[in-house]
């Protein structure tokens, strides 16, 4: 599992523990994770922006890295990719642009409304998906009750996530789309994250 904002998620949200813990209880298999985490605000909210080259060294150079001597599965089926807010966004970039390294998503309140030309334009991703996406993939997505203010476009971040999963989900992927009570806030994240991991290791093929 590679985890974005990994800093974040290590040391607020306390994943390492949660991840642990569901191991202990059978409910996730062992598995290697990386958190990814950047230098500066600056950086890290340049990088999550759909930036193929991104994508490529994640896939390409930061996995294969973690995985010199240990016993990691290269099958996308048992893989996951995580993230919150640009995070998410991202984390759904990573399964679109290499679904043969990445085939399970968590997305906590996912930036779906980005679009790189306007602010006034959006779900950028979404038609990138419906024009030359996967078909396999697993995404577990959801947004919070309180995420309904609207953007620039007029719409919602909540409003965008239905949309994306909606579509991705006509596309032939399988979707989860939950709705937790709060906002765009990485306390509420924490509380929710065991069920995301919970509903994508109810999904994982045996080893």
């Amino acid at each position: 599992m590679v985890v974005l904002d990994g800093g974040v998620y290590a040391h607020l949200l306390h994943t390492p523990e949660q991840v642990d813990a569901m191991v202990a209880e059978g409910v996730c298999p062992p598995m290697v994770t990386i958190y990814c985490h950047y230098p500066s605000d600056e950086v890290r909210n340049t990088e999550l922006c759909c930036r193929p080259d991104f994508a490529d060294f994640v896939a390409d150079t930061l996995v294969p890295w973690a995985m010199e001597g240990r016993r990691c599965t290269t099958d996308p089926r048992r893989t996951i990719v995580a993230g919150a807010s640009l995070g998410g966004l991202s984390a759904a970039w990573l399964a679109f642009r290499h679904p043969q390294r990445f085939g399970n998503v968590i997305a906590q309140s996912g930036s779906f409304w980005w679009h790189p030309d306007s602010p006034a334009e959006s779900n950028w991703l979404r038609d990138r998906w419906l024009e030359s996406g996967p078909t396999s993939t697993r995404l577990y997505l959801e947004m919070g009750a309180f995420e309904r203010a609207p953007g620039a476009d007029g719409r919602s971040g909540y409003d965008h996530t239905v949309d994306f999963a909606a579509a991705v989900r006509a596309h032939g992927n399988e979707v989860e789309f939950r709705e937790f009570c709060g906002g765009h806030d990485f306390l509420a994240w924490r509380s929710t994250f065991p069920r995301a991991m919970r509903w994508i290791a109810s999904g994982l093929p045996p080893a």
